[in-house]
C-alpha cells in the first residue's frame, strides 16, 4: 500500500503563503513616480513670530440647518471693504443668489463686483485649486483676495469626494452597489475621511504665494445631531460630515459657529430672529481658540467680523 503524503506538512512556509494580489498599472505607475521623484534638498527657513503680520489671519467655520445665513456672510464682508473668493461645492449649485439680493436691497450692488466665484463640480477641480492655484485662475494673486470662502464643505464630502473614491479600483471587495457608486466600502470610507483632511488642510494653509500676504479662510457646512462624542455615546450637534472626518476636522479652525433661527413674536406680528451659538454644551460642538463671546450673539454677521477682528488685533477691511 502506497503510503498518502499530508501536502500541508511537506510544503515550506514560502509555498504555503498566499499569492499576492498582483498591482495594476496604476498602482505601479504611482509608486515609481513617488520613488522617482526628486528629493528637496535643505534650505534655510525663516522663523516667524506671533508678532508677524502672516500669522495674523483667521479661520472660520459656519455650520447650521439651511437657511440661518452662511452664505449670506459674504455679503458682510464685501460691505466691510474685502474682496472675497468664493468657491463652492453645495447641494444643487452655488448658492450665492442670497448674496446678491441682499445687497441690492440695501443699495450695495456695486460690491458685487468684488466677489470672485466658482462652482466646482468634480473632486479634480477642488483639487486642483488647492494645489496649483495659478493654472485654475490664472488672476488669483493679482486680484486682491481677501478671503477665501469655501461654501459646501458637507457636500464636498459626500458627493464630490466619495464620487472621486469610489470611482477607483477597489480591491478585493467590489459589490454591484459599490461599483455604481452607492455604497462605500470600509476602504472607501478611509480613503474619503484622508482625502476630505488633505483637502481642507491644504485650502486653510493657501496664500499669496506672490505678495506673502495670507488669506482669511471661513468654510461651511451642514449640520448634524448624530456627532458622537467620548466613550458614554453622547450625541452632540456638530458639523455635517461622515465618519472620522468629524472629530479630525475640528482642530482645524479658530473659531467654530453654529447658526440658529427661530420665530418670535413681537406684539401681534412674528418673525424670525437669527443668532449665532459661541459656547460649547453637553449636546453642541462649538470652539472659540482665545475669543472672548457671549454665549450667543447677534446673527449678524457684519458685527461678528467687527468682534472678532478687534480681539484678534487686525483690520476689519483691506489691510
Amino acid at each position: 500500500m502506497t503510503p498518502t503524503t499530508n501536502t500541508l506538512l511537506t510544503k515550506s512556509p514560502t509555498q504555503l503563503a498566499p499569492k499576492a494580489t498582483a498591482a495594476t498599472a496604476t498602482a505601479l505607475a504611482a509608486k515609481e513616480a513617488f520613488v522617482a521623484k526628486p528629493k528637496p534638498g535643505k534650505t534655510s527657513r525663516k522663523a516667524l513670530t506671533l508678532a508677524d503680520e502672516e500669522t495674523e489671519y483667521l479661520k472660520i467655520a459656519l455650520y447650521s440647518q439651511t437657511g440661518c445665513g452662511k452664505t449670506l456672510a459674504i455679503a458682510h464682508l464685501l460691505e466691510a471693504g474685502l474682496t472675497v473668493c468664493c468657491l463652492s461645492t453645495d447641494f444643487g449649485g452655488a448658492g450665492t443668489s442670497s448674496v446678491v439680493q441682499f445687497l441690492k436691497e440695501r443699495g450695495n450692488s456695486h460690491l458685487l463686483k468684488n466677489c470672485y466665484s466658482f462652482a466646482l463640480e468634480t473632486y479634480d477641480d477642488v483639487e486642483e485649486f488647492v494645489f496649483n492655484p495659478e493654472a485654475f485662475w490664472p488672476e488669483i494673486y493679482s486680484a486682491g483676495i481677501d478671503v477665501l470662502f469655501f461654501d459646501g464643505t458637507s457636500s464636498l464630502q459626500m458627493c464630490l469626494i466619495s464620487d472621486k473614491v469610489m470611482s477607483l479600483e477597489a480591491a478585493g471587495n467590489a459589490t454591484p452597489l459599490r461599483d455604481a457608486g452607492l455604497f462605500a466600502s470600509s476602504q472607501d470610507w478611509g480613503g474619503i475621511k484622508n482625502a476630505s483632511i488633505k483637502i481642507v488642510d491644504k485650502f486653510l494653509r493657501m496664500k499669496n504665494e506672490k505678495t506673502g500676504q495670507p488669506w482669511h479662510k471661513i468654510m461651511t457646512f451642514l449640520e448634524s445631531d448624530t456627532v458622537k462624542a467620548g466613550t458614554a455615546g453622547e450625541v452632540k450637534t456638530g458639523m455635517l460630515l461622515q465618519g472620522a472626518a468629524a472629530k479630525l476636522m475640528e482642530p482645524c479652525f479658530d473659531l467654530i459657529i453654529r447658526l440658529r433661527k427661530k420665530r418670535v413674536v413681537e406684539g401681534a406680528e412674528k418673525k424670525m430672529t437669527f443668532f449665532y451659538e459661541t459656547e460649547s454644551g453637553e449636546r453642541v460642538i462649538t470652539k472659540s481658540r482665545g475669543f472672548k463671546f457671549d454665549p450667543t450673539e447677534p446673527g449678524d454677521f457684519g458685527l461678528f467680523w467687527k468682534k472678532v477682528c478687534g480681539q484678534k488685533g487686525i483690520p476689519t477691511g483691506k489691510r
